[in-house]
């Protein structure tokens, strides 16, 4: 909403509240209202006339990505607190990356801007530090929820110590389940923080969520704010008829309107600001509202307006898009919609063939866009620039509502969408090379919008392998379902089915990360699925990937016996696929997963003995482990890149080698002072030791990419 008007006691309740963050006593604050009500305008409005010398971030729900879009809003605040925008003050903005480096390592490997490799040094010395040096006493001593929300609020606790600031989430009623868990953990967190987090919602798209259960939300409303009274919630009415003719007089100034007609605007916008902003904007484009003499005035009797224009804001947001008469604009606007509610000029620019022509043009096409579409018609915003690993800045937009979108969108035939959603994937797809995990829920949208079904399971189980890896678990189930929704769909074949298996064995892996009992129960169910499954394809990769993970369970469950069992007959099926060296180099690796347990030491005295032989050994095999890596990867690099039986071994993800590594170079380093008398590296303690591991391994495949 371009005008803003009223809200006054919204405003001051809001305020009270920055005031009393700024004094460390945050709190959250919600605004619920209807589609076109406001909401977003009343925070920009509070933000740029009261939010003095505070420090302000904001993110956005996505209606595509909802549920399966573990901590989306979190991790977009992330990446906004951490980017390299336009600031007043560049110094405290490299603080603040400063601070979200040092005290977010496991949000690391989410965050685009910040990239993998600062993730897979992070979580190095983590496992350096705490599995290795400082052994655990439980079996049940995962990576916990809780563990994983405190480092977030130790962020904000460190940013807060540089200045106030106002965290905004728009649109949460597209929040997924995590998203909502963190926003009521953090309430009480944040009590003594200087820290003010605002949300908006709409109460309709809250009473059911897309699987036909209550949303999160609705629940966390009831109990931190009807029942607690631990957040404030504002509802936000529609205009009264004053407030519409207040609006008429700044919207539209210097005015000659009658009395009638501004009750006629407020009976058919029922006092929506929205709907109240486009159709004055229609009539302005229908000439029915002229500037005669530096005086806006009707052109025409009411009974032509009610005639001419819809009684709805869909039918008025077609009746102004009919309206333009560029072809070009039009599709842009059709284009754009494919892309999302925000869309970039560098993916129109590929939809729409521009590519082909000079800087020059593209940049005076982008001018024009602006000048027609962003200020003379407001139908989309200009929101910022983002950076792409190809290609130089890009600017993204934002349709003014969620309602023009769905319009536009709506507007396109089924075959429209497949092909420009295919386009949009594989556009994507190209630019994202050897980043594609920062994009996967992306392409996996628009390649199963689309009919390429196998492509977005593919990116689906990357994901979750992903996750899993960098305990970013959330979500991890909803991907791993909307995989084997897509799957079912699809002609049943023996690599089908092998796909099947590595997505019910990523969901057991998200149960087992939780670390509750009837997690592990529910792991052992998925497991069990997964193993009748393979029985039907018989493979020896899938068999060795089911062994490890059957393993794994049994360790969570202090079945001793039984781990070692299934872990036996990893190292036997394994030895048909692995170099001597590198059957070496994984059993010294078993041996440090497995020492952080006591009770199972009685069972591992084998294993024990053998050390020093296998330090020997080590010593003089990396450089074959190395070359067994890299044709592992090479040998599977053409279906799945987290399948071969280097990742099975290391649960899903090179993070997670990367720093079991670290934590056997740290015991090494003890026994004889360096990785390996052919590389000839020097293991000093400190961060270095991380660094030189990631050049000297930088030759394989997947740590390019990190690198």
């Amino acid at each position: 909403m371009s005008t803003f008007v009223g809200r006054i006691a919204e405003l001051k309740q809001m305020n009270n509240l920055l005031n009393e963050a700024r004094q460390k006593r945050g709190s959250v604050v919600l605004l619920s209202g209807e589609a076109g009500i406001g909401k977003s305008a009343l925070v920009d409005y509070f933000l740029a006339n009261y939010a003095t010398n505070v420090q302000f971030f904001r993110s956005k729900c996505n209606e595509q990505y909802s549920e399966g879009s573990a901590f989306l809003p979190w991790i977009e605040i992330l990446t906004d607190i951490i980017s390299d925008k336009d600031t007043d003050d560049k110094p405290i903005a490299s603080k603040f990356l400063a601070v979200v480096k040092d005290t977010l390592g496991p949000w690391m490997s989410v965050v685009p801007v910040v990239g993998s490799l600062t993730a897979a040094v992070w979580e190095t010395g983590k496992s350096v530090k705490t599995q290795f040096r400082g052994k655990s006493e439980n079996v049940k001593d995962r990576y916990t929820r809780d563990d994983f929300y405190q480092s977030y609020v130790t962020m904000l606790q460190k940013v807060g110590e540089l200045s106030p600031i106002v965290l905004f989430i728009d649109d949460l009623h597209w929040g997924d389940a995590s998203s909502i868990g963190l926003l009521r953990w953090l309430t009480e967190k944040i009590t003594n923080l200087p820290v003010l987090i605002i949300g908006t919602y709409r109460p309709s798209d809250i009473n059911v969520g897309l699987s036909g259960i209550p949303h999160p939300l609705k629940d966390a409303i009831y109990e931190m704010h009807a029942r607690y009274r631990l957040w404030t919630v504002l509802d936000l009415d529609t205009f009264s008829q004053d407030l519409v003719n207040h609006y008429i007089t700044i919207a539209v100034p210097e005015n000659l309107f009658t009395t009638t007609f501004v009750v006629f605007l407020y009976d058919i916008t029922d006092g929506n600001p929205f709907f109240l902003e486009q159709y004055i904007q229609l009539l302005k484009e229908q000439g029915h509202l002229k500037q005669l003499d530096e005086k806006w005035q009707l052109t025409c009797d009411l009974s032509v307006i009610q005639d001419e224009v819809p009684k709805d804001v869909q039918g008025l947001i077609q009746k102004r898009l009919d309206r333009l008469q560029d072809e070009t604009m039009k599709n842009v606007l059709l284009y754009g919609s494919a892309e999302g509610e925000e869309f970039t000029s560098f993916v129109l620019s590929k939809l729409m063939g521009w590519e082909s022509l000079t800087t020059i043009e593209r940049l005076n096409l982008l001018t024009q866009i602006k000048q027609q579409l962003v200020e003379m018609h407001r139908l989309v915003l200009e929101i910022g620039t983002i950076s792409l690993p190809k290609a130089n800045k890009t600017t993204k937009y934002q349709f003014v509502h969620t309602v023009l979108h769905k319009v536009l969108y709506n507007e396109l035939s089924g075959e429209q969408r497949a092909l420009l959603h295919q386009a949009i994937g594989e556009c994507l797809e190209a630019e994202y090379q050897g980043h594609e995990i920062e994009i996967a829920e992306k392409l996996a949208f628009h390649f199963s919008q689309s009919g390429e079904t196998e492509k977005a399971i593919y990116h689906l189980l990357w994901l979750s392998e992903a996750k899993n890896g960098g305990w970013g678990t959330p979500g991890v189930e909803v991907y791993c379902q909307q995989a084997l929704d897509l799957a079912n769909q699809l002609e049943d074949t023996d690599e089908l089915r092998v796909t099947k298996v590595n997505l019910l064995i990523e969901m057991a892996r998200a149960k087992l990360a939780i670390g509750k009992k009837f997690n592990d129960d529910e792991a052992c169910d998925l497991l069990q699925q997964a193993s009748s499954l393979a029985r039907t394809i018989q493979t020896l990769d899938i068999s060795i990937k089911l062994d490890y993970w059957w393993g794994w369970l049994m360790i969570c469950q202090e079945n001793g016996e039984w781990a070692m069992r299934s872990f036996e007959d990893v190292f036997e099926k394994g030895q048909e696929k692995i170099s001597a060296a590198t059957q070496a180099f994984f059993s010294a690796l078993n041996y440090f997963e497995l020492e952080p347990y006591p009770h199972l030491l009685g069972q591992l005295e084998s294993y024990k003995q053998n050390i020093p032989a296998l330090y020997e050994q080590l010593d003089n095999c990396v450089v074959d482990v190395l070359r067994d890596i890299d044709e592992m990867l090479t040998l599977f690099a053409g279906m799945y890149a987290y399948q071969d039986a280097f990742f099975w071994w290391h649960q899903g993800s090179f993070g997670r080698w990367m720093y079991t590594v670290g934590g056997l170079i740290s015991q090494l380093q003890g026994a004889n002072g360096l990785i390996s008398k052919s590389t000839g590296i020097i293991l000093p303690d400190n961060w270095q030791v991380i660094d030189k591991v990631i050049k000297e391994l930088s030759f394989l495949p997947y740590v390019k990419q990190l690198s």
